[in-house]
């Protein structure tokens, strides 16, 4: 397990205190700034990996926080902020899916595939986000990620590259706590049986 205990390359606050959320849910603008910048980078984390273009990754992390910002008071508990937030992402992320699918058919396929391999310069110095933005790391989960079921890749991603937890998960997701574990369980087996990907992740860990 020691790839995969690796493979969580980025350190992120556990969760935002209860009473910032509060706040903002009564709509404190202040305090709903300050979430964005303790998330912003996490949600842009998440939506990258998922569109693998920095620009676009940059507008849908904006999108998901206004869209937050406008529905803060309906968020029924304020422990449930951060799953609500991924579910907003996710949701983001399935329409923008969706809306490349649309235009290419209509026409230009070369003004809607996503840009993979930018630099750190290219991404405007995202530089938090080195691991994220490499081409070769992207190769590797590229072809990992081809052997999961969709499923699997969900929970997988979003809980070694987003460091969800696993009632987390099981909120964005809208899954059962065991029905994730399951999941979860077959995409790590697959994960350390992947000598490519793990060996890379390892190098790149003592490099």
């Amino acid at each position: 397990m020691e790839a995969m205990a690796s493979f969580k390359r980025n350190s992120f606050d556990a969760g935002p205190d209860a009473e910032l959320v509060e706040k903002a849910r009564r709509g404190d603008r202040s305090a709903f700034e300050r979430l964005v910048q303790i998330y912003s980078e996490r949600i842009f984390a998440m939506i990258y990996a998922r569109v693998r273009n920095v620009q676009d990754a940059q507008d849908l992390t904006q999108e998901v926080f206004i869209r937050a910002y406008k529905n803060m008071a309906k968020l029924q508990e304020a422990e449930k902020f951060v799953p609500w937030l991924f579910s907003i992402a996710r949701n983001r992320v399935t329409d923008f899916k969706r809306k490349k699918r649309f235009l290419f058919f209509l026409g230009s396929p070369d003004d809607v595939l996503p840009e993979v391999g930018r630099s750190d310069e290219e991404a405007g110095g995202q530089t938090a986000l080195d691991g994220l933005l490499s081409r070769e790391f992207w190769s590797h989960v590229d072809a990992f990620s081809a052997k999961l079921s969709t499923g699997e890749k969900e929970v997988f991603f979003l809980r070694f590259l987003d460091q969800l937890k696993i009632p987390e998960i099981a909120q964005v997701l809208n899954k059962s706590q065991s029905t994730v574990k399951t999941l979860l369980y077959r995409a790590v087996a697959k994960f350390e049986s992947d000598r490519r990907l793990s060996e890379y992740i390892r190098k790149e860990e003592v490099s």
